[in-house]
C-alpha cells in the first residue's frame, strides 16, 4: 500500500470531469430532510483552507431522497458542492459508503449535517496527522453542544501519537484506500455501532485511529431523531458486532455481556423495551448472519477492549499487539447479510 504522501501525488495527478486536479480531501455529508441544519454545515465547510498552490477540497452531499428542498438550496447557495441524489432511501450507512466510493480525494472527512467546523485550518491540520504509516483514521476533537461543554477525542499530548478504540461519525477523517479495501461500513447494521465495527477490522489489519489535536468540531444534535429506534438498533448491533468480530475464545463472554448490559440499560433509561427487544433481535438474527463471521485476531481484540475500558494509549505502547500494516483487501467484508 502506498504511503499517504504518495497517495496525495497520485490524487493530484487524477482528473475529474472538468479537467481540474483532484482534491486534497473530500468532505462527505449524508443528509435527509434537514435543509436548515445542512445550510449551516455547508457554510462552515466552505471556510476550510486548502493551503493554496492550486489545492482544493471537494464537498460531496449524499442526499437520501429529501423532500424539503435540500437539493434546490444547495444548487442556489452552494453551487460548487457535488450532490448525489438517492431515490430508494436505503439509509444513512449506505449513503456514507456511497460517498466514500464517489469521493475524489485520498482522505475522506465525514461530518454530520448538524455539525460545523469552528476553524478554517481543521482539515489541513488533520491531514498532517496522517504522517505515520499506521494511521488509518483520525478522530477529530468535538463537542456535542446541546449536551454540555465536554470535549471528546482530543489527544492527551499533542506531541505524542495517541490511539483510541474508535471515532464518532460526525468528526473523523479516514484514508479512502483503507476504508474501501476493508469494505466500508457493514450496511446490514443499518445504523449505530458501524464506526466501532469498522475500526476493529482496521485494527486487525494493522491500522489505528489516531486522536486528533485540531480545533474542535461543534455538533448540534438534531431534534428530528427517532431515539427509540437508535437505542433498539444499538442494542441489536452490539450483539451482532460480537458475532461478527469477537474471537471464539471470548465470544460466549461477550454475548453474555451484551445481554447483561442490555438489561442494565433497560432498567436505567426511559425506553427499556428498546434495549430488551434490541438484544433479543440481535440474538435471533445470528443464524442469518452466519456467513458474516470473520473474527479478528486475539491480540488486536484485546487491544481494542483495553482502549475501550481504560482510554487512549501512545502508539508506541500498543504496537506489540498489532500486525505490520497489511494489504487491507485481505480483510474485506464478507457478503452482506439480509437486514434483520
Amino acid at each position: 500500500m502506498l504511503p499517504l504522501t504518495h497517495q496525495h501525488s497520485e490524487a493530484t495527478a487524477r482528473r475529474d470531469g472538468g479537467g481540474c486536479p483532484a482534491p486534497i480531501a473530500t468532505i462527505v455529508i449524508a443528509t435527509r430532510n434537514r435543509k436548515e441544519e445542512l445550510r449551516r454545515t455547508l457554510a462552515a465547510c466552505m471556510t476550510q483552507d486548502a493551503g493554496g498552490n492550486g489545492n482544493w477540497i471537494e464537498t460531496l452531499v449524499v442526499d437520501d431522497d429529501s423532500s424539503d428542498g435540500t437539493r434546490e438550496m444547495i444548487a442556489a447557495e452552494f453551487p460548487s458542492v457535488r450532490v448525489i441524489h438517492k431515490t430508494q432511501n436505503p439509509g444513512y450507512m449506505v449513503s456514507r459508503n456511497r460517498g466514500a466510493k464517489e469521493a475524489l480525494g485520498p482522505v475522506i472527512f465525514s461530518v454530520d449535517d448538524d455539525a460545523v467546523y469552528t476553524s478554517p485550518d481543521t482539515m489541513l491540520h488533520t491531514l498532517k496527522e496522517f504522517d505515520h504509516p499506521r494511521v488509518g483514521a483520525v478522530a477529530i476533537p468535538h463537542i456535542h453542544v446541546t449536551d454540555g461543554p465536554r470535549e471528546y477525542d482530543r489527544s492527551p499530548d499533542p506531541d505524542v501519537l495517541y490511539i483510541g478504540a474508535t471515532y464518532v461519525g460526525t468528526a473523523y477523517a479516514v484514508r479512502r484506500d483503507v476504508f474501501l479495501a476493508l469494505g466500508g461500513y457493514q450496511e446490514a447494521l443499518v445504523h449505530q455501532t458501524e464506526e466501532s465495527e469498522f475500526c476493529i477490522r482496521m485494527l486487525n489489519a494493522g491500522y489505528v485511529v489516531r486522536l486528533g489535536t485540531s480545533a474542535t468540531i461543534h455538533h448540534f444534535p438534531s431534534l428530528i431523531r427517532n431515539y427509540k429506534r437508535q437505542l433498539h438498533l444499538g442494542a441489536r448491533n452490539s450483539v451482532l458486532f460480537s458475532w461478527i468480530n469477537v474471537p471464539v475464545v471470548f465470544l460466549p463472554f461477550r454475548l453474555a455481556g451484551n445481554i447483561i448490559n442490555g438489561c442494565h440499560n433497560a432498567m436505567r433509561l426511559r425506553h427499556p423495551w428498546s434495549f430488551i427487544s434490541g438484544v433479543a433481535r440481535g440474538l435471533v438474527s445470528i443464524p442469518g448472519w452466519w456467513s458474516l463471521r470473520r473474527p479478528v485476531a486475539v491480540a488486536p481484540y484485546r487491544l481494542a477492549r483495553r482502549l475501550l475500558r481504560r482510554g487512549p494509549l501512545p502508539l508506541a505502547d500498543a504496537e506489540n499487539a498489532l500486525p505490520p500494516p497489511r494489504d487491507v483487501s485481505a480483510f474485506a467484508l464478507a457478503p452482506t447479510a439480509p437486514r434483520s
